[in-house]
């Protein structure tokens, strides 16, 4: 297994980002908040989870559970896959404003960053115990969460509003 240099994720990071904004720059307020997917998500949904699970990532690396960060209670973080989290993520964020769900992930994201980069290479390769679900190499985690998670949400988006 290839492990990511410190440069690789900032810029593979950097890479995502950028393709995330400039594809919602594409939508106005009715297209982020109207059509729905086949789970009744909205782009503004999309964009809440994607929030969210950077928050319980920031939090992480801030030294704090990330579940708590994220609001689950341990049951649903014990479930299998991922599917009983995003369920509980919907229902907490789905009601709020599209402003504020923009707010919190542009203002999220460079906080991130930043942490990422504050990080040594070696930080990077430390195994972390997120709160019992998983034991991983943190800077894998940091890239499942930011850039790979915008890469499988981002054509979901796209359709939503083709």
């Amino acid at each position: 297994m290839t492990t990511l240099t410190k440069a690789d994720l900032l810029e593979q990071m950097q890479t995502g980002w950028v393709g995330l904004s400039a594809c919602l720059k594409m939508f106005n307020a009715a297209q982020m908040t109207g059509p729905t997917d086949a789970g009744g998500w909205t782009i503004k949904d999309h964009l809440a989870h994607l929030s969210a699970w950077e928050s319980g990532l920031y939090g992480l690396l801030q030294g704090q559970s990330m579940r708590a960060v994220m609001g689950l209670d341990a049951e649903t973080w014990q479930c299998e896959g991922f599917d009983p989290i995003n369920a509980v993520l919907y229902q907490q964020h789905r009601n709020e404003p599209l402003d504020e769900v923009l707010h919190q992930l542009f203002d999220q994201h460079p906080q991130l960053t930043e942490k990422v980069e504050a990080m040594s290479a070696e930080d990077l390769q430390k195994i972390y115990d997120i709160d019992g679900r998983w034991q991983v190499p943190i800077g894998g985690f940091i890239a499942a969460v930011t850039y790979r998670h915008f890469q499988m949400h981002q054509p979901w988006i796209e359709a939503l509003v083709q």
